[in-house]
């Protein structure tokens, strides 16, 4: 499906090509970015890091939600911790799919930006070293029917555990009905119930199925019901 061009070239021709990066970057932001940049101590710099996100956080106390940091359409997502290769994946770029976080030289702070419509709501993780993980800084969390492992669908990973992702809203987004529940609550009318079909020559097929808080007292009542086919 693809073809590649190689071409040898004498060394004193050769151009190293620089890695180009998606992600954007608000004004203030990128600011902040420089600041740091100009600081050589490499203590100074961190502590210049944990100063801005603690002093964030503390202005968006009053708000449900403080990270990703959210300045002009601009999403910031941020990972703080040792490791050696961070990336963010999200509903935007779908499944098999990431993107490199870029590290703020001599400190452990990560970080992509992303622009989106005013209006959105996304799920995300980050990959640190390769392994799924929800955003430490942000209380928002749920678990997604759609994929599971590192981004892969679920129908095709049965045997891995449900992907617990990150969420937010943009600046314009609000919160429907049905989300309308204390952050963190694991409360939910009605409940699930897993089963499975048997299929003669093949593995059984397992499936969820969702019960509305009133099927078993309603005994003669048909309710109507709705398939999601995964794949």
């Amino acid at each position: 499906g693809e073809l590649a061009c190689v071409e040898i070239v004498d060394a004193d021709r050769a151009v190293v090509a620089k890695e180009k990066s998606e992600s954007k970057v608000s004004p203030s932001f990128e600011r902040f970015l420089a600041s740091v940049g100009e600081v050589e101590d490499l203590a100074k710099k961190q502590d210049m890091v944990d100063r801005f996100l603690e002093d964030h956080q503390r202005k968006s106390a009053k708000s449900a939600q403080a990270f990703p940091i959210i300045e002009d359409g601009i999403a910031h997502f941020v990972y703080r911790g040792a490791a050696s290769d961070v990336a963010v994946a999200c509903d935007v770029f779908g499944a098999r799919q990431e993107k490199k976080m870029q590290q703020l030289a001599g400190t452990n702070m990560y970080y992509f930006g992303l622009e989106l419509p005013a209006k959105q709501r996304i799920s995300y993780i980050f990959l640190v070293d390769y392994k799924p993980m929800a955003d430490p800084l942000n209380s928002r969390s749920m678990t997604s029917s759609m994929y599971a492992g590192e981004m892969e669908f679920a129908i095709r990973l049965r045997n891995e555990k449900p992907l617990e992702m990150s969420w937010f809203g943009m600046s314009q987004w609000t919160l429907p009905k049905w989300m309308d529940r204390p952050v963190g609550s694991t409360a939910i009318s009605g409940k699930m119930k897993s089963a499975s079909i048997e299929i003669e020559g093949s593995p059984n097929f397992e499936f969820d199925v969702y019960l509305p808080p009133s099927y078993e007292k309603n005994t003669e009542r048909q309710f109507p019901t709705v398939y999601v086919h995964g794949g």
